[in-house]
């Protein structure tokens, strides 16, 4: 229904109602499809589609990462561009971090052998 997302005083900006009957059980991609709603944008973290791991329907950011989430490579959000990246002072290593850290626990770091 129309109505759901949008008032008649005016057709944008839209509205939803997450709270309703129609929202409340689903998973958020089976709106926020790209289709029916904004979707995930093409430069998103590599991670599931299941947006509420790290988006509320309050506050869209700042996203709560739990990187239990997250598919991929610590370097693919940690460049320094998308999220804090390698420290200037950090040894010189081509090792990947989860070579040597864990996304639990950042400190102590575990030595390669």
């Amino acid at each position: 229904e129309c109505g759901f997302c949008h008032k008649t005083t005016g057709f944008l900006p839209a509205f939803p109602d997450h709270t309703g009957p129609d929202v409340v059980g689903k998973r958020c991609d089976s709106c926020h499809n790209g289709v029916t709603a904004t979707g995930k944008h093409p430069t998103h973290i590599n991670s599931g589609n299941n947006c509420d791991d790290c988006h509320s329907t309050v506050a869209w950011t700042p996203a709560n990462f739990d990187h239990v989430n997250i598919a991929g490579a610590c370097f693919d959000c940690h460049n320094g561009v998308e999220a804090t990246g390698k420290n200037p002072a950090h040894i010189s290593t081509s090792n990947i971090c989860e070579d040597c850290h864990t996304s639990n626990q950042w400190v102590p770091v575990f030595t390669v052998e």
